[in-house]
């Protein structure tokens, strides 16, 4: 019963990501709160269903929580941030007393495979199908949203000669509705594999795979930085090493074969700056400048200072306590996957990041 409710409660977060970001989502914004609101129904109905004790804990956080969501309804503009972070946190209180992160992690071992597969057919541009979740092929005009797909058959084909590629087609978002949230989440990934938490020698294959075939820089980057990490805390060894070469060996010789040069494309220098500048000038910097509110910054410190107290608290619970190693691959990944998608509202932060690396390191998954 709990593998069905843990499972059926991430379909659920997957389907509403996805249709809060199509035609229908966007056109009608009822759709999106509704499957929201239905995810915790979800989730109180398997607190009682599966019989989870019934902790001072429990109650506190969740009345904090249906506090929140009836404020955020109330007043977005002041508590749709510190409901969204909470909310996150909740979903991994929720995996944690559920006992329940191997499930998760096996959900984030599946979902990448899957998105794996999807990337070949997305990228090529064969059938138009596999982009109708893409909300990179929205367009709107007077408020209204459309679906606008226009793809090239890129298989085989010397793609390098061509002026421009479209990243809506090649940064292929998988499984997700955007290339974002998959980077993001194949950042996640990385930082569980890193941390232990997947044992298979399949899974350090995976990683290169993932890499080359999103086309995503960040995940390269936050892969190479997680290495070198893991080589200052002695992490890694002769065997992992061979995997992760043997892969990213295959996972080029495999692309350039199917998509020729589209690989220098996206991951030589130039298109590196190109990308990170864009983020940092754009909506890291003066977005974020522009869209303070400065009534919230006395509200937001407090905040964190409740936080802390918090976290101070659970050190046990958390796992960090007396692991530098495990806390900066948790900062790396968060930062990152913050980086790749700033949508405080990602809730594969709470599902995938903040429940997975609130585990004993002896729980993994090995196949």
């Amino acid at each position: 019963m709990k593998l069905f409710f843990i499972w059926f409660i991430f379909l659920q977060i997957l389907f509403h990501q996805t249709i809060s970001n199509t035609v229908i989502g966007n056109n009608n914004s009822f759709i999106g709160v509704f499957f929201f609101l239905f995810i915790f129904a979800t989730i109180f109905a398997s607190l009682y269903i599966l019989k989870v004790k019934k902790t001072v804990w429990v109650y506190i956080f969740s009345s904090i929580l249906l506090l929140l969501i009836f404020l955020w309804k109330l007043n977005p503009v002041l508590f749709k941030i510190p409901s969204f972070i909470f909310i996150n946190f909740y979903l991994a209180f929720f995996i944690n007393i559920t006992k329940s992160s191997d499930i998760v992690l096996r959900q984030l071992n599946w979902v990448l495979k899957i998105s794996l597969i999807l990337f070949f057919f997305q990228i090529s541009g064969i059938f138009e199908f596999f982009h109708l979740w893409n909300s990179q092929f929205l367009d709107s005009l007077n408020n209204n949203f459309f679906k606008n797909i226009s793809l090239n058959n890129i298989l085989l084909n010397d793609w390098y000669d061509a002026n421009e590629y479209d990243s809506k087609q090649v940064r292929a978002p998988g499984i997700f509705h955007s290339s974002a949230v998959v980077s993001a989440v194949i950042v996640i990934y990385l930082a569980n594999l890193f941390n232990g938490n997947f044992k298979s020698n399949f899974s350090y294959l995976l990683a290169p795979l993932l890499i080359v075939f999103s086309g995503s820089k960040l995940t390269m980057i936050v892969f190479s930085l997680m290495l070198i990490i893991s080589f200052i805390y002695r992490k890694v060894n002769l065997k992992i090493l061979t995997l992760f070469t043997f892969s990213f060996f295959i996972s080029l010789l495999i692309h350039t074969t199917l998509f020729k040069f589209l690989f220098y494309e996206q991951f030589n220098l130039n298109i590196f700056i190109y990308s990170f500048d864009v983020r940092f000038t754009s909506y890291l910097l003066f977005d974020l400048i522009e869209s303070i509110n400065y009534n919230l910054v006395f509200g937001l410190i407090l905040s964190l200072l409740v936080m802390y107290r918090i976290i101070k608290r659970f050190s046990s619970f958390l796992q960090f306590k007396n692991n530098r190693y495990k806390l900066i691959l948790f900062l790396l990944a968060f930062l990152s996957a913050f980086f790749a998608n700033p949508q405080i509202g990602n809730l594969f932060f709470g599902w995938f990041l903040f429940s997975t690396f609130f585990i004993n390191n002896n729980s993994n998954v090995k196949n």
